[in-house]
């Protein structure tokens, strides 16, 4: 959440900059300081950082890399808090695509359920809140 309302900040604060700039540019962060978190893993230096890379780390690589991209155009046209609301909404659809499907064996769990349902019903709260006047912030 924290990610995305940084993000929503600097797609909206440089307005005279395209998109895939903008983008272009947070990805180049992302990247650089992945690398550097990668550096300090024992792991990586070891054997390097595609080691033990499959076919299925590779779907799943781009289907991230394609989420993002897409995160970020919806972020340059709603808000933070709404595209959490359909972050969360997504997990609940996934959740039950994987329980319903019959070649994804995995049992419906209820309280897993229920506590992605609670964050989609948290977050709405907060937007339909009313404003607190500053005046009453002390």
């Amino acid at each position: 959440c924290y990610c995305a309302v940084l993000s929503e900040k600097y797609l909206k604060a440089f307005s005279d900059v395209s998109l895939p700039t903008k983008i272009a540019g947070l990805s180049t962060t992302w990247a650089m300081m992945s690398f550097v978190f990668c550096r300090f893993e024992p792991e990586v230096r070891k054997n390097g950082f595609f080691a033990h890379w499959d076919s299925m780390t590779w779907v799943v690589t781009a289907s991230f890399a394609i989420k993002t991209i897409s995160t970020m155009y919806l972020l340059q046209a709603l808000d933070s808090v709404q595209k959490n609301i359909g972050e969360a909404l997504a997990v609940i659809v996934i959740y039950s695509g994987q329980v319903l499907l019959p070649s994804i064996d995995k049992a419906f769990d209820l309280s897993v359920f229920l506590l992605a349902i609670m964050v989609v019903g948290a977050v709405k709260t907060y937007l339909l809140a009313p404003a607190v006047p500053k005046e009453k912030i002390q």
